[in-house]
């Protein structure tokens, strides 16, 4: 399920089913994602933020290949038995759910890592971790 409402958060908590979060990230909004950490990384403040939505909003072609990755994400995690909240598929959601003491997590960077270290995780190979020393110690 994809959903925050609460009577589905209730059902899919009966059902042992995963949640992810709502709204696709696609267009516009992806393109954010993109260029929005980068900013941040440089330290550059955007104060505001402008733009047009020139593909529309009825049935984006560029939803298509995100629902179906996430459809075969979610029948994975159910498959693996992992219920619940699943933070590691906020990499495809404008709204990504995640546990009420736990800031969201928005950069699009930092959600790929989550989904790569989760599919790791789950195939037993090693997290990956950034620190290098594995590599010159």
């Amino acid at each position: 399920m994809t959903a925050d409402i609460p009577a589905l958060q209730d059902l899919a908590a009966q059902n042992g089913s995963p949640l992810a979060g709502n709204d696709m990230k696609t267009g516009q909004m992806l393109i954010k994602t993109i260029i929005a950490p980068g900013l941040k990384a440089r330290l550059l403040d955007v104060r505001g933020w402008y733009s047009t939505n020139i593909l529309g909003n009825r049935d984006s072609i560029l939803a298509a290949p995100i629902v179906l990755d996430t459809a075969l994400f979610m029948d994975l995690a159910k498959r693996a038995g992992m219920s619940g909240i699943q933070e590691w598929l906020s990499f495809y959601f404008k709204a990504p759910m995640q546990a009420k003491e736990v800031y969201p997590e928005h950069d699009l960077f930092i959600q790929l890592m989550k989904l790569k270290n989760t599919l790791r995780y789950m195939k037993g190979e090693e997290l990956i971790t950034h620190l290098g020393r594995e590599y010159y110690d």
